[in-house]
């Protein structure tokens, strides 16, 4: 299950990055622009990413509270992973808070203001440093990783040895003749 839920957090947690941040720029554009198809239209996007970003960020946290406790990791990670895990909580109780506040504004028919785009983009700061740190936790510690290649076992020419000289087409001819 270790696997399943490593996976299912890294996809979840990438579709809900991307709304949710889709959903701040078309709001920032809404509250910008002057002409009221712009208007209304990025606001409707806005509000649908918003939407759908929450429900998703909320499969993320199940998704990822399953892999904290499961997945192996060191005394190195250990700091990031708690710090990354806290991180996302936060973030996403400022989206739950963000999608509750939208839903009352749809409600009411109501704009959204300066204030909602201020927490929407400190929301997504957060996010954002969370994916950072989500890759981090990967890339740099091997969090997650079930296996990783023997680099030593398989060497591709380095770039000095290839090109000696060459010009750009002899160099893309030998790659292709490969």
């Amino acid at each position: 299950m270790t696997d399943f839920s490593a996976l299912g957090h890294a996809f979840s947690v990438h579709f809900s990055i991307a709304l949710l941040i889709t959903s701040v720029i078309a709001y920032f554009i809404s509250f910008v622009s002057d002409k009221y198809v712009i208007k209304y239209q990025s606001r409707l996007i806005a509000r649908w990413m918003l939407w759908f970003g929450a429900a998703v960020a909320l499969i993320s946290v199940v998704f990822g509270l399953y892999a904290y406790s499961s997945v192996a990791h060191d005394d190195m990670s250990h700091h990031l992973l708690n710090q990354h895990r806290n991180i996302a909580l936060f973030g996403v109780l400022l989206v739950i808070i963000l999608t509750l506040w939208s839903l009352v504004l749809f409600k009411d028919d109501k704009e959204e203001k300066a204030g909602f785009i201020l927490v929407h983009l400190i929301a997504s700061a957060a996010l954002l440093y969370v994916t950072w740190s989500g890759t981090l936790l990967v890339y740099q510690y091997g969090v997650g990783v079930s296996h990783l290649p023997d680099s030593q076992s398989h060497n591709h020419r380095t770039y000095k040895k290839l090109t000696n000289g060459k010009d750009f087409f002899s160099i893309i001819e030998d790659l292709i003749s490969r």
